[in-house]
């Protein structure tokens, strides 16, 4: 979204794909010419110290932080160790974009002292220099108000769903305002984005509605799109298929369980778990808590027996997710349901 934005400005370069790293970086960066005026780059991380080593690389004004996540907390111990590896970046910007719904993550920016930099904050419910008000979401995107600093207001029509990204459109608003684009532009550009693949990329198959959001997963992406999951579900089943989260390391059967808790009080009605942690989640998910009883259970030791089956389990009218870890391979569950209809 932000080079959306800003490539309709600026002639501006952006890495491609997961070229997030210490070598896929660099890379992205020698496609740079004497005429780019702006340059987007993602930085992905599991250790301490890797976004301090690419911004060292890069040399960037401006840092983005949406949220403190458990992506990488098997590898860091601890959320504090994530939170801490993200806000390397601060060491090296002029300008922290930060999601100020994002309680763990304040804490953290407050306790940073030493920044001197420009502190830019995005929100939908607590005050911020970027805000979204009277937030719409529905299956085909999202409408709301786009408020910047209290004085420009502008309605945006956004043609992806889930609350998670309206977040995304604030984070890239933020970064935008900053370099002096105007909110007409903004507006115009947010409207235009489409997506990306395997990202909550919602298809219509003949009755069925597909969530493909298959790209990646963690603990608090998995929450993130299941109660997406459950918003956008309505008038049919629920169904969730959902593979294991890798690099949880001893966090792992403790955050699959947890995911089984939620997937049941979430109101899930059916649960396809993938992989032997998922079968976890499964086992818990069965479990009657405060009086309320599971989803219905399939569990598939891998995703080619999944995939066999699939269109056995699902029916006309169900709202589908398939997610989980990019080593999971889950798209091929959905090439199972394509191939079907």
């Amino acid at each position: 979204m932000i080079y959306g934005i800003l490539s309709g400005k600026f002639r501006t370069l952006k890495n491609e794909g997961n070229l997030n790293n210490h070598i896929g970086l660099p890379l992205s960066l020698t496609r740079l010419n004497p005429y780019d005026e702006a340059v987007v780059l993602e930085m992905g991380m599991n250790a301490s110290g890797e976004i301090r080593r690419l911004c060292e690389i890069a040399g960037p004004t401006h840092g983005v932080i949406t949220n403190i996540g458990s992506a990488h907390v098997g590898r860091l111990g601890s959320y504090e160790a994530v939170r801490a590896a993200k806000l390397e970046v601060l060491e090296r910007v002029s300008v922290a974009v930060v999601n100020n719904d994002d309680g763990f993550l304040m804490k953290g920016i407050e306790a940073r002292e030493n920044f001197r930099g420009e502190i830019i904050t995005f929100a939908v419910n607590n005050t911020s220099d970027v805000m979204a008000k009277n937030v719409i979401v529905s299956k085909q995107g999202s409408d709301f108000i786009l408020e910047i600093r209290d004085t420009e207001r502008a309605q945006v029509r956004l043609n992806v769903p889930g609350l998670f990204n309206v977040y995304n459109a604030l984070a890239a608003s933020a970064v935008s305002v900053s370099l002096g684009v105007e909110i007409k532009e903004i507006k115009t550009a947010l409207e235009a984005y489409r997506g990306v693949p395997m990202r909550f990329e919602i298809i219509n198959m003949k009755g069925i509605t597909v969530i493909n959001d298959s790209y990646n997963a963690n603990p608090s992406s998995v929450e993130k799109s299941v109660k997406e999951l459950a918003r956008l579900g309505t008038g049919g089943r629920i169904v969730a298929v959902l593979g294991d989260m890798r690099e949880l390391d001893a966090f792992s059967e403790k955050e699959h369980r947890a995911a089984g808790d939620m997937i049941r009080e979430t109101g899930v009605d059916v649960f396809v778990a993938v992989g032997e942690m998922m079968g976890l989640a499964a086992e818990e998910s069965r479990k009657v808590k405060g009086g309320k009883a599971g989803p219905e259970v399939f569990i598939f030791k891998d995703v080619y027996s999944a995939k066999e089956n699939i269109m056995d389990i699902l029916k006309q009218g169900d709202t589908v997710l398939v997610k989980g870890s990019r080593a999971m391979s889950m798209e091929k569950i959905i090439e199972g349901i394509t191939d079907v209809i």
